[in-house]
């Protein structure tokens, strides 16, 4: 309730305020920085688990628990290193990373991984956050091979 006085008469009146709920952004951590040996003609995938860390959609409140999260790895500065670069589902906070490297190629990449929950944007809510990330790829010192 509150009193307004107009013109020396007092008016009362109720205010309701209704709120409505928001989706709040997914939140997790990155390794920052992570280095691994260049790959052989193979190029098999790599992974390394617990690349993200504390994966959560929301805050712990009943309506963002039971989001989903999904993680995406973009290459925004691309060294001709990785062919391709993936994240496991999210399990208990933690996904694996999952890299296929170009053979005999040798550099370091920059990467965002994004997180995106399914709360969606009504009333204006976010339901994606980014942090970025590096992989170096060192060169690996092989045998020197000929012919006679």
């Amino acid at each position: 309730e509150y009193n307004v006085t107009m013109r020396g008469t007092p008016i009362w009146a109720l205010l309701t305020i209704e709120s409505l709920p928001v989706n709040q952004p997914p939140s997790f951590s990155v390794m920052p920085s992570y280095t691994i040996l260049e790959a052989n003609a193979s190029a098999s995938p790599m992974r390394i688990p617990g690349f993200v860390f504390h994966v959560q959609a929301g805050p712990a409140v009943p309506d963002e628990a039971a989001q989903n999260v999904t993680l995406t790895a973009v290459e925004y500065t691309p060294a001709g290193v990785v062919q391709s670069a993936s994240f496991s589902v999210p399990l208990a906070g933690n996904a694996t990373l999952e890299v296929i490297l170009a053979p005999f190629r040798n550099a370091r990449s920059f990467f965002y991984v994004e997180a995106r929950d399914s709360g969606g944007v009504v009333n204006f809510g976010a339901d994606s956050a980014r942090a970025n990330f590096s992989l170096g790829v060192t060169p690996v010192n092989r045998q020197p091979a000929f012919a006679i």
